[in-house]
């Protein structure tokens, strides 16, 4: 046996004690992760295949599989569909129905081969009520895309709903998934719900891009994602506009932000988002920035922040912003409660974050902030505002303390590794219950 094979054997080894590790752990009263769902029991399920692919539309035809737009059906996708899986008339015109697509043993969805400029998966506009399940926990369904996104999925006028779960995507050429496209007139999307979608080396946006930037686009009346988890994206690991409710908890977000784009190198983008919304529980691990804040009435809490350069979290001006007059610029507060924020420089930071918004009260409470950030707000806002900027560094139970960052398992960050992805190991943020897979 050669030393390269010893070390190949070393590797494997310790992946296998990982896992056994992990599965112990995660049994009865010692459960220590939340599991990873399996897909729902079908009945009398379609089978559709790579060489049902419909010539000259390079689509897969709802018509050509025995279904129906009126009457629900359950698919299983069998096979390596190298050309993509681009659904044509999957429209069902009321609820239920439901598409539920489960991803056999093997299958693939889309191809990251050289020149791959197709979404893994994606539909023609009007598409309605997809859900979509990786078959259990070993089994997750895969999506590759070279020069594409994981999943764009459409809007649609009355409204589109869509479920990923269990959901893996390999080194797409753009965005993991992608909710912001079929727009305009009276099209918006109804619901979203991301579970267990889980994202590696995306080329722009990593767990997900939900909204688009475009003035006069769509809106999501409500998101929710949860038990998440990207790695190496080149812009913000989530970015979330123009939805009347968020709700995104127990996400794991690292190293996002890698391509250094003015403006897209941070953590997160919370824009345009409806009273209510909420991002809590989530772990968002390096990136250039910190990110960027264009909303009202939009809780922060109990996340872990960490970036690396010495520069403040930009909270805008949505009052002035391209959406300016939406209906989602509630007036209430903006407010971050109980988050650590890590700025992971040698410098100093003289301010957290560089405030301009004049149309909320912004508040930070019970946060913890790194030693090297030295006051909690650079006001830069215009005209005489009114609206109230609270807390300091050290009031309002704030507070600053060296800061360690998490760490995590065996693992977590190979796209094959399904058991261990963006598991932190870390006795301090377990505790708290922070990122992807935590209980509590």
């Amino acid at each position: 046996m050669t030393d390269a094979d010893k070390l190949k054997l070393q590797e494997w080894l310790t992946y296998v004690q990982t896992l056994i590790t992990t599965d112990v752990a995660n049994k009865g009263l010692f459960k220590t992760y939340t599991d990873i769902p399996a897909a729902p029991s079908l009945s009398t399920p379609v089978t559709i295949i790579p060489s049902d692919e419909h010539v000259p539309s390079s689509s897969f035809l709802n018509t050509l599989h025995g279904m129906s737009s009126h009457v629900g059906k359950d698919i299983i996708l069998d096979g390596n569909f190298i050309d993509s899986i681009y659904l044509n008339d999957y429209t069902p015109t009321s609820a239920p129905p439901y598409y539920n697509f489960v991803n056999a043993i093997g299958a693939i969805y889309g191809s990251n081969a050289g020149g791959y400029n197709r979404h893994g998966v994606s539909g023609v506009t009007d598409a309605d009520h997809q859900r979509f399940y990786g078959l259990n926990a070993l089994n997750p369904a895969i999506v590759r895309s070279t020069l594409q996104n994981g999943f764009q999925l459409s809007s649609r006028a009355g409204g589109a709903h869509y479920i990923l779960q269990n959901i893996v995507i390999d080194t797409p050429g753009a965005s993991g998934t992608t909710f912001n496209f079929g727009g305009g007139g009276s099209n918006f999307y109804e619901d979203i719900l991301l579970n267990g979608v889980r994202v590696f080396n995306a080329g722009q946006e990593g767990i997900c891009y939900i909204g688009n930037t475009s003035s006069g686009f769509h809106y999501i009346n409500t998101a929710t994602v949860h038990d998440c988890f990207t790695y190496n994206s080149q812009r913000e690991g989530t970015q979330w506009e123009h939805i009347n409710l968020l709700l995104a908890y127990k996400n794991t977000v690292i190293n996002s932000g890698q391509s250094g784009a003015g403006g897209q190198d941070g953590l997160i983008q919370l824009h345009d988002l409806g009273p209510g919304s909420l991002v809590r529980d989530s772990i968002y691990d390096g990136a250039p920035n910190m990110g960027t804040a264009f909303t009202h009435g939009t809780t922060v809490r109990n996340c872990y922040f960490r970036w690396t350069t010495a520069a403040p979290l930009f909270i805008g001006d949505a009052t002035t912003s391209y959406f300016a007059g939406s209906s989602r610029l509630s007036g209430q507060p903006q407010l971050y409660d109980g988050c650590i924020f890590h700025c992971d420089n040698v410098g100093t930071l003289a301010q957290m974050a560089n405030v301009a918004e004049v149309g909320c009260n912004i508040e930070f409470r019970n946060c913890i902030f790194s030693n090297n950030i030295t006051a909690l707000y650079l006001d830069t806002r215009a005209g005489s505002p009114s609206n109230s900027l609270i807390g300091t560094i050290s009031t309002n139970g704030n507070s600053k303390a060296a800061i360690t960052a998490p760490t995590y398992g065996a693992g977590y960050n190979v796209y094959s590794n399904y058991l261990t992805h963006g598991l932190c190991n870390s006795t301090t943020y377990r505790n708290l219950h922070m990122g992807f897979r935590q209980i509590g």
